[in-house]
C-alpha cells in the first residue's frame, strides 16, 4: 500500500482526490494517511467525511510516507510544503499555481532535480479533451497552419489566496498544451477588471482573456482553411481528474514524470511576464530561468 498526505486541504481537489481514491479500483492500492491545512475546518470537514486523519503540522517523518500531494489553495504555500520532503526524493503532486514567486520556481526545481524528486501537477485544464484535440491540430497542421488563436478563462483578481495567480495558470496552461510550453513574449493590457493577453510565438500570436469572476472556458484555434472552437466544460470533464491523478500514480510507482522540471514551471515565469507587461505597458521577453 502506498501512503500519502495531503497538504493544503482547503482546495477542492483534496476533496475530488479524495473521492476518486475512494471510487477508482486501478488506485486501490493508494491510501490517504493524513490531511493538512492552515484552516482547521477544511480538515475537519474532509476527517468527518472520508476519515482521514488530521495532521497538528505539515512537517511529518518523509520515512513514514511514500508521497506528497500539496493542493494549497495559496501558490506562496506550495514551496514551504514542498521543502520537508523534497530532500527525500519523494514523488509530488502540486497543483496550480506551481508557485507564484519565480524565485520559488527556481528553487522548487533545483531541489527536486537534486535530490531526485519526481513532481507532476499543474491546471486541470492540460487534460481537456477539446484541448487535446486543438494540440493534435496544430500539431498536425489539421486544416492548415496555425495563423491565430484564442482563449478566455476566469480570473478572481481580489481572491484571497493570491489574488491573480490564483486561477492565472488555466489560461496559460490552455494555450501552451495547444501551441507550445514555451512562448517567446507576453503583451498584456487590463481594461476595468479584465485582461487580455498576447502569447506572442515564432510564426504566430494567440490572444488570451481573462474575464473576472465567471466560470468561462473558451478555446479556438484559426488555420489556413478553417477555425474550430468550443465553449469548454470542466464540469462534467471527469477524465481530467482521471488523468491527473494517473500522473501522480505513475510516479509513485515510479515510473517516468509526465514533464520535464522546466515545463512543469513555465506557467510561472509566464504569470510573472504578464504581471511586468501591464506594469511596463509594453511588450515583455519571457525569461524561464
Amino acid at each position: 500500500m502506498k501512503k500519502v498526505i495531503i497538504l493544503g486541504c482547503e482546495n477542492s481537489h483534496a476533496w475530488v482526490m479524495l473521492n476518486l481514491l475512494k471510487k477508482e479500483k486501478q488506485f486501490s492500492d493508494v491510501e490517504v494517511v493524513g490531511v493538512y491545512s492552515d484552516e482547521p475546518d477544511a480538515m475537519k470537514k474532509l476527517h468527518d467525511e472520508y476519515g482521514v486523519k488530521v495532521l497538528n503540522t505539515y512537517r511529518i517523518n518523509p520515512k513514514t510516507i511514500d508521497g506528497v500531494i500539496i493542493t494549497a489553495r495559496h501558490g506562496d504555500n506550495h514551496l514551504k510544503y514542498a521543502l520537508p520532503y523534497l530532500s527525500s526524493g519523494l514523488p509530488m503532486f502540486i497543483d496550480k499555481p506551481f508557485a507564484i514567486k519565480p524565485s520559488d520556481a527556481k528553487k522548487l526545481v533545483a531541489l527536486a532535480k537534486k535530490h531526485k524528486c519526481k513532481l507532476v501537477g499543474g491546471s486541470i485544464l492540460r487534460f481537456h479533451s477539446f484541448i487535446n484535440e486543438l494540440k493534435k491540430d496544430h500539431e498536425n497542421d489539421v486544416d492548415g497552419k496555425t495563423i491565430s488563436g484564442y482563449v478566455c478563462a476566469p480570473i478572481h483578481s481580489s481572491s484571497p489566496y493570491g489574488g491573480f495567480y490564483f486561477y492565472a495558470q488555466h489560461l496559460i496552461e490552455m494555450i501552451t498544451q495547444i501551441y507550445g510550453r514555451y512562448p517567446l513574449a507576453i503583451n498584456a493590457t487590463k481594461y476595468k477588471s479584465n485582461i487580455t493577453v498576447t502569447f506572442r510565438y515564432k510564426d504566430f500570436s494567440i490572444n488570451g482573456v481573462y474575464q473576472e469572476s465567471t466560470n468561462k472556458y473558451y478555446a479556438l484555434r484559426n488555420a489556413d482553411k478553417a477555425i474550430k472552437s468550443r465553449a469548454i466544460d470542466i464540469s462534467n470533464e471527469y477524465s481530467c481528474t482521471l488523468n491527473e491523478f494517473k500522473e501522480f500514480y505513475d510516479i509513485l510507482h515510479n515510473k517516468k514524470q509526465a514533464l520535464s522540471y522546466k515545463d512543469l514551471a513555465s506557467p510561472t515565469f509566464i504569470m510573472d511576464a504578464i504581471v511586468k507587461s501591464i506594469k511596463l505597458k509594453k511588450e515583455v521577453k519571457v525569461k524561464y530561468e
